[in-house]
């Protein structure tokens, strides 16, 4: 059991080490962004995460506090002004949502999974692609020999020498995952704040607007 997870602890430090010395902007800059969709109007947005909700606190003049669940074409539509909207209940946070453009915490939750599951799915998609011009793309595996190529790395094009391989590599999945995982951590969001005081504030702050 610990040699495997070793191993597990390893690999990770290899999928992360390239970028080690990176922000991180710089890190997941490839990465997709996470897109929410307003249960009301159905509108897809870039969630731009919990970072973004305290910068946005903790720099000076900001006219207001940004919320990241709501839907900014229904807020641009004056829904958020609905009295209706402020009445976030335990008791009926979807019937809220549904009426305001409001991702519930329930909602965010549901919607995370659905694409994390996305991303996994791609992975297992198993598509391979040529780093040859060729542009040979497919989830067909040829098992034929060519010099010392590995196994399944030739490409289906018998005049292309090319090496066939992941369009979504494990390193890729994990960290689109590592993303996501990024965007959400309030937690840590918050601990880049030096100052106890301002870091306090900001939590108070932010807290409303993260379900």
């Amino acid at each position: 059991a610990q040699t495997s997870r070793d191993s597990a602890s390893a690999r990770e430090d290899a999928m992360l080490s390239g970028g080690c010395s990176l922000d991180d902007e710089d890190r997941y800059k490839l990465c997709e962004p996470l897109v929410l969709q307003c249960p009301k109007c159905t509108e897809r947005f870039d969630f731009k995460g919990c970072g973004a909700l305290v910068a946005s606190v903790t720099a000076a003049n900001a006219p207001s506090v940004p919320d990241l669940l709501a839907c900014p074409k229904c807020a641009a539509a004056g829904a958020m002004t609905d009295p209706e909207a402020s009445m976030s209940t335990p008791s009926k946070p979807a019937e809220v949502a549904y009426k305001c453009g409001k991702l519930s915490g329930a909602m965010l939750a549901n919607q995370v999974k659905l694409r994390l599951h996305d991303y996994v799915a791609r992975y297992y998609d198993g598509r391979l692609r040529c780093d040859e011009a060729c542009g040979c793309e497919t989830r067909n595996i040829c098992c034929a020999a060519q010099g010392d190529a590995a196994p399944g790395t030739v490409s289906f094009n018998s005049m292309c020498t090319g090496r066939m391989s992941r369009v979504y590599t494990e390193a890729d999945l994990y960290k689109q995952i590592s993303h996501v995982v990024r965007l959400l951590d309030l937690p840590a969001a918050l601990a880049k704040i030096a100052d106890e005081g301002k870091r306090s504030e900001a939590a108070r702050l932010v807290a409303p607007f993260m379900g």
